[in-house]
């Protein structure tokens, strides 16, 4: 099942994290989360031909996600904004992170936005509140969560699954500078 982020949600994300550079979406599905952006900054990736047509409303990489951030990280492919609704129930794999494990998509999708983003670059993540409390808080990475914002009805009265919205960012590597 796809969930896409409510537009009232996605403004209000926007909002928050408005800036004029590039905005990417590692899971784009019909890029929601992007629409809010200028339509020049917009990026995704998406496996789902559904959304990715002459109308797609974002530079599109066609394509699994599990087999793009491997390349993306091969070229030092990174971002200043990445904004994410990933799968939530899903298992992947990804032979460079968790020993090789199959581990959940929302968890994987944190670590590749992690992975993923610029020097002091910021992400906003929508997952499960449960999937946040028990697998991902718990990990060393979770030291960039600066912001949660749990959500009841995120995806309306039909889908009961308490969400949260989690912001975090990338502090820039090595020593940090005098001021």
């Amino acid at each position: 099942q796809q969930f896409f982020t409510p537009d009232v949600v996605a403004d209000w994300i926007a909002s928050v994290t408005r800036r004029n550079g590039p905005v990417f979406d590692p899971t784009a599905g019909s890029g929601n989360l992007l629409k809010p952006h200028l339509e020049a900054v917009r990026h995704g990736v998406e496996i789902d031909t559904d959304w990715t047509g002459k109308d797609c409303p974002y530079d599109v990489l066609q394509g699994d996600l599990q087999e793009v951030y491997p390349l993306a990280r091969r070229i030092g492919l990174t971002f200043p904004l990445i904004l994410a609704n990933p799968p939530f129930g899903l298992m992947w794999r990804e032979p460079t992170l968790n020993d090789g494990k199959s581990i959940n998509s929302t968890v994987l999708c944190y670590q590749y936005c992690l992975n993923l983003l610029e020097d002091y670059g910021q992400c906003v993540l929508i997952c499960g509140k449960d999937r946040l409390d028990r697998e991902i808080l718990p990990r060393p990475e979770a030291e960039h969560i600066y912001a949660v914002v749990d959500v009841a009805n995120l995806f309306g009265e039909n889908v009961d699954l308490p969400c949260s919205i989690v912001f975090f960012g990338k502090d820039i590597k090595g020593p940090k500078p005098d001021l």
